[in-house]
């Protein structure tokens, strides 16, 4: 009698894109006029904050940041939409914030009710030279108080400034020109324990001998700028991430972001969208909004993969006078007439059934084999966690006869443009990969990892 193993198959298409591009826009934001240099600082409650150094009342023309000359910066805002859009008329910040000097970079904690930027200082009432310092201030929804030095941050004679805050507000990064650094201004972070800062250190994982400047958060990552050998222009925009104590090797972002100018503070808003700053239109420091031209994905097919199978002789009528030797890739696994059997993941198995006369103790008339091959109809997530207790995404293919040119991700709705992306595994994650040749032929997957 001709054995046959009764099976519930299924097919697994598995996705491999070979190449990763995206195709950015770039657009200038209209802020600043004539001789004007802009930047933005950051986008914080659907307000744009940027810096402006255009002559305004008890402000003269001065010494402004590290070792350039022009006017004093004031900082301002104004209501702008993600799509860098303005919306209402630019607003001076009031006097709490800006002095008669220079005022900004300006950055927010995580609650939005703290705001910390830099400022001149003035130390000696004896002495005039300008140098910048930390300051911070109380926010209740657009009014700020009053500014307050923070004096464990402040060294004589030393320019400390754009500061930003990281890790739940319990770390600011900033930078400083301090002697005994790496370069010519370094980047640095100090620790909060009982509402005081640390001693600065120096982020030497980051640091080269040459600038590193105008440091930005998003997801846990720090953006900064540097004219460092190996970019495309003076300064250009890098990116690090950080995890469990250390920063990986900074990489820098593509053009049209980073161009033959300087271009700094990039200020991402969701992943996909944002702000950034260039002097690259006449030498003038003006502000531009960038947009990943990405497609979405109109809906997202769960994962689920099933590797459980149920395996039986369906055929025997005296199943006890039999003898079964079930084997999986010639490994003697089970022993009776049904088994369920759970493999590892997508794969070829072989399956085979040897069925012995009991009675007889020999081998029956026939002996059944089968391959196993477990694949997929449709791009696959694979996860792997490190020792770090961090999550690496990839999306790969085996099998398919189509593949796909570009994806993405959006991890609790946050874009993600690395091919395998590296995040935090202490938290729950909706995990989503939209992958597109073009705009009509988009998909989109999506994976719920639960801690």
């Amino acid at each position: 009698m001709l054995r046959v193993l009764l099976i519930s198959c299924f097919s697994l298409f598995l996705l491999i894109a070979n190449t990763y591009a995206q195709d950015i826009k770039v657009t200038p934001v209209k802020i600043g006029k004539g001789t004007e240099n802009v930047f933005a600082s950051s986008y914080h409650n659907g307000y744009l904050y940027y810096c402006s150094d255009k002559i305004e009342k008890n402000k003269k023309s001065q010494t402004t940041v590290i070792n350039e000359s022009s006017n004093f910066l004031n900082l301002y805002r104004v209501k702008m939409s993600q799509e860098g859009l303005l919306t209402e008329k630019l607003t001076r910040l009031s006097d709490s914030i800006n002095s008669p000097f220079n005022d900004g970079p300006i950055s927010f904690s995580m609650d939005g009710k703290t705001a910390y930027f830099s400022s001149n200082v003035f130390l000696d009432p004896m002495d005039s030279t300008l140098h910048l310092g930390l300051y911070q201030a109380e926010l209740n929804n657009t009014t700020f108080g009053k500014r307050q030095l923070i004096e464990e941050l402040t060294i004589k004679d030393v320019n400390v400034v754009h500061p930003i805050v990281f890790q739940n507000d319990d770390m600011l990064i900033f930078v400083s020109d301090v002697g005994g650094g790496m370069g010519k201004s370094d980047l640095y972070y100090s620790l909060k324990k009982d509402g005081i800062w640390s001693t600065p250190i120096n982020i030497v994982e980051i640091n080269t001998e040459h600038v590193e400047t105008f440091p930005t958060v998003f997801n846990n990552r720090l953006y900064f700028a540097s004219d460092r050998p190996g970019g495309i222009g003076g300064l250009d925009i890098y990116v690090t991430s950080y995890t469990n104590g250390k920063w990986s090797t900074p990489v820098a972002l593509p053009t049209p972001i980073n161009s033959e100018s300087d271009d700094f503070l990039f200020i991402p808003i969701d992943g996909k969208r944002g702000f950034f700053s260039s002097n690259r239109t006449n030498s003038l420091d003006r502000i531009f909004t960038y947009n990943y031209l990405i497609p979405s994905a109109e809906k997202f097919t769960p994962q689920k993969i099933d590797t459980c199978f149920t395996f039986q002789d369906d055929f025997a009528e005296n199943k006890e006078d039999l003898v079964y030797h079930w084997k999986i890739d010639g490994r003697l696994l089970y022993e009776t007439p049904t088994f369920s059997h759970c493999f590892p993941g997508i794969g070829k198995y072989k399956v085979t059934c040897d069925i012995l006369e009991r009675s007889e103790n020999r081998l029956h008339e026939q002996v059944a084999e089968i391959d196993v091959v477990i694949t997929y109809t449709l791009p696959m997530i694979l996860t792997a966690m490190d020792n770090n207790n961090q999550l690496k995404l990839s999306c790969t293919q085996e099998f398919s006869d189509k593949k796909y040119k570009n994806w993405y991700w959006k991890i609790n709705n946050i874009n993600y443009f690395d091919q395998s992306p590296v995040v935090d595994a202490q938290v729950n994650l909706e995990i989503k990969l939209i992958l597109w040749n073009n705009e009509k032929d988009v998909i989109g997957l999506q994976y719920e990892y639960v801690k």
